[in-house]
């Protein structure tokens, strides 16, 4: 279905303010990968939103989703934007409409408070104003984070793992968008503590995952992209390497960990080792990122039956992936 992103924005008379919720609108496209995004403005600014809703017809599209770019629910949010929607529904009624909520209360605009404080103060962007010992500094980084956490109703088994991602990204977003199978943290926390290996897709998930921890545990880790044998073949069949280094792995993935941080053909490739050749892991942390596959590839795992942690979304990445086997280590290791 193609889908448009309409911003709303209250709209100045001066042109520079409006130009920058369109500067947002390109953003918020490249961030999300969407078919199309514009901006649009209650008054002063064009396009207004009746003809910014036009526009996105004119473009094609099936569905339309109103983001109010306000801080709060004000009058503008709570009547006269639904009222706008609600007069585009009458002329478009074939194409499905929805309004999000406004920015509002989000621990990443509070992030950005302290930055314009902090930089206001001293003229820096630090945020960091006193001196901490090594330890000290991850500590309170932690409390931060739990501090900020309050309120999310996250699972107890889940929670160190959201905890240990965010204090990797420092982006709160993975609070909401971190999804986790029925029993996945036990399921990997139980294989690690039987000796499991672990495989991933690219070198660098492998070198982000502790050796402290893997030899507390007597644990291996593989990665088979860079092997000759898998270049040679994934060049002679015209595919991933990736894709060709879960193949060799696949005795190691029956019964252990794979942790896909890079390479969305390694998790559709992982997926029909499943369902075609009965491998089964004990558990999937499948977070790749970028625009291209990222984002369905680990919607076609969750919608697997295969036990995984995931996210949402074109994010993720292999110090992410890496941080999230991190954390099941400890787990294993500590309780």
């Amino acid at each position: 279905m193609k889908t448009a992103i309409l911003l709303l924005g209250h709209g100045s008379p001066r042109k520079e303010a409006n130009e920058s919720l369109e500067r947002t609108a390109a953003m918020v496209k490249l961030a999300g990968g969407y078919d199309l995004v514009r901006a649009a403005f209650m008054e002063f600014g064009k396009p207004d939103i009746q003809t910014g809703v036009k526009q996105c017809i004119d473009d094609g599209v099936e569905r339309i989703i109103f983001m109010p770019y306000f801080l709060y629910m004000g009058a503008h949010v709570s009547k006269d934007l639904p009222a706008e929607m609600e007069e585009a529904k009458k002329k478009y009624p074939n194409v499905k409409m929805i309004m999000t909520d406004p920015l509002g209360e989000d621990p990443k605009l509070s992030e950005i408070a302290v930055k314009r404080i902090s930089k206001a103060v001293t003229g820096q962007q630090s945020s960091v104003s006193r001196n901490f010992p090594p330890d000290g500094i991850e500590k309170e980084s932690f409390r931060i984070i739990d501090e900020a956490l309050r309120g999310y109703n996250l699972d107890e088994h889940e929670y160190p793992l959201v905890r240990r991602v965010i204090h990797t990204t420092t982006d709160f977003e993975y609070a909401t968008s971190m999804q986790f199978s029925k029993g996945a943290v036990e399921a990997g926390v139980e294989a690690l503590k039987k000796g499991c290996s672990i495989v991933t897709d690219v070198d660098m998930v492998m070198s982000g995952i502790l050796k402290s921890y893997r030899s507390k545990l007597g644990i291996e880790v593989f990665c088979h992209i860079s092997d000759e044998d898998v270049i040679k073949e994934a060049k002679e069949k015209g595919v991933t390497r990736a894709a060709i280094a879960m193949q060799k792995g696949k005795e190691r993935i029956n019964g252990g960990i794979v942790a896909i941080g890079n390479a969305p053909t390694a998790l559709y490739e992982l997926i029909r080792l499943s369902k075609e050749e009965g491998i089964r892991p004990a558990l999937v942390v499948g977070m790749p990122v970028g625009f291209v596959g990222a984002a369905d590839s680990k919607e076609v795992l969750a919608a697997s039956d295969l036990n995984f942690i995931t996210n949402k979304g074109t994010k993720g990445g292999s110090t992410i992936t890496a941080a999230a086997v991190n954390a099941l280590m400890i787990l294993a290791v500590e309780g």
